[in-house]
């Protein structure tokens, strides 16, 4: 016996948003921090340059050539 499969279409099920009103007195979110990189000394956060690294070979990645792995 053949048995024919019918696929049946699920029914649309449209997303919804709900819009919630909160009394809160302060901030929900934190502010970020004063931060002038360029100079101005306003900011309290420096950024440092990038440190010398002898070390040429990069870690934690395998090697991949597409051509070198080509079987025929």
């Amino acid at each position: 016996m053949d048995k024919k499969e019918f696929k049946k279409k699920k029914a649309y099920v449209k997303p919804t948003i709900e819009v919630v009103r909160v009394n809160i007195e302060g901030q929900m979110l934190a502010g970020s921090p004063a931060v002038q990189p360029g100079g101005g000394g306003g900011g309290s956060i420096s950024v440092e340059p990038p440190k010398e690294d002898e070390d040429e070979e990069i870690s934690g990645a395998k090697k991949f050539n597409l051509w070198s792995e080509w079987e025929d």
